[in-house]
């Protein structure tokens, strides 16, 4: 929802603003005729609804003159209410009253006549009891009779305002008239927030009556969810100030966490009974017994209660527990960070809010930062910069507005690289305030998302973080719904706002901002060389990430290695090291290095928990120097492997020329093993990628299997070879037709007049017992690969996705019951075919160096 907070700017300073109002309305009547009685009862109800009224002392009266202190009274109060009885014109003290009254508000049209017991054409023309008045006015002051003229004039110009007749009225609904033309009034007067300082207001016009839609009877609770700073108080505002008029009780209630922070829930209780108990609050004196009040005292009335910033469950629990705590048609709002919390609840009717749009982030910032709706003539670029960085979030948009009011470019730039560097910390603080309510396994999963998993297939990420002891799919869960992840739907990818993925840098800078060694996540360049540089490693590190957007040398001391313990992830993109590891942490669960320096991983490496390794254009010839028989943790999914090659392993009992092969699938089995051969066209100056799929002819998009790859990675003949696990392709069975197919691409476009031409396909199904033949082949095939066991996840086959492109694929469920079969991993086994190994080696060596892929899972 593009929406804005209200602007500081809306306020004038105190020196500007005139004297506020003690008092909403002043009170004028006869007090002979309806002290104890009409007026007796308007008074109490206006003290109800919260509206200050003045009405005067009764010993008052008894006096002669007007005080001055009444004439003050009626000069600050916004309205005034003349209560027109048979007597009122006998008293001089009230024909003074409504002469100083239509002086001080007649051009505001904020008097309401009451015509109580008379006729209004006896007050216009002062006749009836209005003319005996008179009559002894006159005798009284007959030297001022320039006096009683004014009175005169002062009721034949009352009587001739919009008024109220008493007359065939019953009292209870003329009271409930008065009341709420008092409160409208007055209400407008002091509205919560200015909505001509709001951004985008016809949208926000547009959301407020979506979520207003349909009123009822019925008592209703609403949600507004969205993260820290996005406008969900604002709308909650525009809310009250729109409708509040028309509920018996309105009260909104702010900061309710802050509040009940400090211990204070009680507080709020009273502030929500205080308009029905007046004096009596004081009773309410804990949460329980301020339950109790507030079912018997808003059973029967009908309210708008607006939460704000509700947090945890136990304070909708204590202010707002169940429907029938109010009275037919009232209306609960809860504003919230956290989705869970109104599911919880049984709100049926939520909104989650989303930041502004370009333009109107640029009008926002333009207010804060210029006092005006546009930049400044030079300052455009510069406020782009500032818009740009606080992505939609009007919060972020305002402080940073204010941040830069009044202050030169220079200034302007150097307050924008400042903040590349070290966020605001009031933008920090307030989103930080959704983390701080983790508990520390969702603390973990949010910032290994913030700092290795964004953008990545929600499947890969959950499989990732379960590796690393997470329970990544609750997890996921808890954080979106808490406003601080969110899944793109077109994609099912993990994404979050960047402001949000900037707080989780801060947080990690915050461990130790002076030593990037004793963090638990790095991922900024300078922190990541000072460490490798000064061999300044600890074991609290748990992942490194470094992608670089340019080919960039590091000279590191890879020693620092040995002290990172607890490593889990290390990728490293666009980096030429010069030295290569001699130890890697055998705590690691993925390696992602391209242009990796050393023709092997250092033998020490014992990779039994890695579920990922990535090694694209690096030395590596062979995983080990030797042969290495692993035991992984956990079973894996599925497995890709490309490599140079033109023949396919005899294994594959199933064979055929071309690019298609017939194959009978029984209804039950493991496996399926694929492979294929093909060219690769010379004339690829304009192609960006490559693809191949394999997938069964006139069958739906599930059992597709795609591989994409950068160019430059594919440079001669290659053999490619795909295992999909049962669950993969669960409905495929009986006789199907496969299909290889290969593209090229540039810049997202299919070239298709561009097609690399698969020479030669194989097939094998694979049952239990064929697994370790299936590892003897490869390795005597001298094939690097990863084989895979009995499926357990489910699957979500799709495209490549940002530097993770060849890692999100589809992965599979499988039952309890199945055999979880342990896989070993072989890579240029030295106990490989010579002749077929070197037929490998010269067939890459005319060209650039070949690219080594293993993929262990969700291809």
């Amino acid at each position: 929802m593009a929406l804005s907070t209200q602007r500081d700017s809306a306020f004038p300073s105190p020196d500007q603003s005139p004297p506020q109002p003690n008092h909403d309305v002043f009170l004028s009547f006869r007090g002979e005729d309806t002290r104890n009685s009409f007026v007796s009862h308007l008074y109490h109800e206006l003290q109800l609804r919260g509206i200050k009224t003045f009405k005067d002392d009764p010993k008052l009266e008894r006096g002669t003159a007007i005080s001055s202190g009444l004439f003050n009274a009626i000069q600050e109060s916004m309205l005034a209410i003349v209560v027109l009885s048979p007597k009122y014109a006998s008293s001089t003290w009230c024909l003074d009253e409504l002469t100083e009254i239509l002086q001080c508000m007649k051009s505001k049209g904020t008097i309401l006549p009451v015509f109580y017991n008379v006729d209004p054409s006896h007050v216009r023309k002062q006749s009836g009891t209005f003319a005996d008045a008179f009559a002894e006015h006159e005798k009284r002051f007959r030297d001022d009779i320039d006096k009683v003229k004014s009175w005169r004039d002062a009721l034949t110009e009352v009587a001739n305002l919009s008024g109220i007749d008493s007359k065939n009225e019953c009292e209870r609904k003329l009271i409930e008239y008065i009341v709420e033309w008092v409160w409208e009034k007055a209400h407008h007067r002091f509205k919560l927030l200015d909505s001509t300082e709001l951004v985008g207001m016809k949208f926000i016009r547009e959301q407020v009556d979506f979520l207003l839609a349909h009123p009822t009877d019925d008592v209703r609770f609403i949600g507004i969810w969205g993260m820290g700073g996005i406008g969900k108080t604002t709308i909650a505002q525009l809310v009250y100030d729109s409708i509040s008029t028309h509920f018996e009780v309105s009260s909104f209630l702010a900061n309710v966490r802050e509040v009940f922070q400090r211990g204070n829930l009680v507080d709020l209780q009273r502030q929500l009974l205080s308009p029905i108990l007046k004096d009596q609050i004081t009773q309410v004196w804990d949460e329980q017994w301020g339950i109790s009040v507030i079912k018997n005292c808003l059973c029967n009335k009908k309210v708008l209660l607006i939460l704000d910033d509700v947090s945890e469950s136990s304070q909708l629990e204590n202010l707002a527990g169940e429907k029938d705590w109010f009275g037919k048609g009232s209306l609960i709002i809860i504003t919230t960070r956290d989705e869970r919390l109104l599911l919880k609840h049984d709100v049926q009717v939520s909104y989650k809010v989303e930041g502004l749009g370009d333009d109107d982030a640029l009008e926002l910032f333009s207010r804060n930062a210029f006092k005006k709706n546009e930049p400044e003539e030079g300052y455009l670029e510069l406020s782009k910069g500032f818009v740009n960085y606080a992505r939609g979030l009007p919060l972020a948009l305002k402080l940073l507005g204010c941040l830069v009011y009044k202050r030169d470019q220079y200034e302007w730039k150097s307050e924008l690289d400042k903040l590349q560097k070290i966020p605001k910390s009031e933008i920090i603080d307030l989103l930080k305030i959704s983390y701080d309510g983790l508990d520390e396994m969702n603390k973990d999963i949010f910032l290994d998302v913030a700092f290795f998993h964004k953008g990545m297939f929600k499947e890969r990420v959950i499989e990732i973080l379960d590796c690393c002891g997470l329970c990544g799919h609750i997890g996921i869960n808890a954080l979106v719904q808490k406003s601080l992840l969110t899944i793109d739907i077109s994609n099912n990818t993990v994404e979050m706002h960047d402001l949000i993925q900037e707080m989780a840098l801060e947080i990690v800078r915050r461990e130790c901002s002076e030593e990037p060694g004793r963090r638990s996540r790095l991922c900024n360049r300078d922190d990541i060389s000072h460490v490798f540089i000064n061999n300044i490693a600890t074991y609290k590190i748990k992942g490194i990430a470094l992608r670089m957007a340019r080919l960039e040398m590091a000279d590191w001391n890879c020693e620092a290695f040995s002290k990172m313990c607890n490593l889990k992830v290390l990728e490293f993109d666009n980096v030429i090291i010069s030295s290569s590891p001699r130890i890697l942490p055998n705590s690691l669960r993925i390696i992602k290095w391209s242009r990796y320096p050393s023709k092997f991983l250092p033998s020490s490496f014992q990779p039994n928990f890695l579920i990922a390794l990535k090694m694209r254009e690096s030395k590596l010839v062979r995983l080990w120097d030797g042969r290495k028989v692993l035991r992984f943790m956990r079973p894996l999914y599925g497995f890709t492997i490309l490599t140079p090659g033109r023949k396919i392993p005899e294994w594959f009992s199933n064979q055929s020329l071309g690019d298609s092969l017939t194959v009978e699938l029984p209804t039950t089995w493991m496996g399926i093993a694929f492979c294929a051969v093909f060219e690769v066209q010379a004339d690829l100056s304009d192609v960006h990628y490559f693809q191949i799929n394999c997938s069964p002819q006139g069958m739906r998009t599930h059992g597709v299997f795609p591989k994409e790859f950068t160019m430059g990675d594919v440079v001669s003949d290659h053999l490619w070879v795909l295992y999909a696990s049962r669950i993969q392709s669960e409905k495929i069975c009986g006789q199907i037709k496969f299909l290889f197919t290969t593209y090229y691409s540039h810049q997202g476009i299919m070239l298709e007049h561009k097609k690399s031409c698969v020479k030669k396909c194989g097939f094998c199904l694979v049952q239990e017992q064929d697994v370790e033949q299936l590892n003897q082949i490869m390795m005597n095939k001298s094939i690097i690969k990863s084989t895979t066991t009995c499926p357990t996840k489910s699957a979500d086959a799709q495209g490549q996705q940002h530097h993770d492109d060849e890692e999100a694929s589809p992965s599979g469920s499988g039952s309890s019951h199945q055999k979880s079969l342990f896989c070993n991993t072989y890579a240029l086994s030295k106990e490989a075919d010579q002749d077929e190994l070197n037929d490998v080696v010269d067939e890459a060596r005319p060209r650039k160096r070949k690219k080594i892929d293993v993929i262990g899972t969700n291809l």
